[in-house]
């Protein structure tokens, strides 16, 4: 009966480790997006220059742009066969 179980239960712990990960994901896309209006704010609030950040900014601005559908990708594990238990 365990045997014939097995697949259910498995697809199961992929659906709620596919939701953790969303869920995390979810939270860490948030709380930089508050990170990034609340720091510059907060250096010149301090007397910091804003144009230090301005090619920082840029980079990340063009690294998310490029990186976001590697970060977006819908990762399958049955497709790849790598199975982690």
């Amino acid at each position: 009966m365990i045997q014939v179980l097995k697949p259910v239960i498995n697809q199961k712990c992929q659906e709620i480790q596919a939701e953790r990960k969303s869920q995390l994901q979810q939270r860490l896309f948030i709380t930089l997006c508050i990170m990034a209006v609340i720091l510059p704010t907060l250096l010149v609030l301090m007397g910091v220059s804003l144009t230090m950040f301005i090619a920082p900014l840029v980079f990340m601005s063009i690294s998310v742009i490029f990186l976001l559908p590697v970060l977006l990708k819908n990762e399958n594990t049955e497709e790849r066969g790598i199975l982690h238990e």
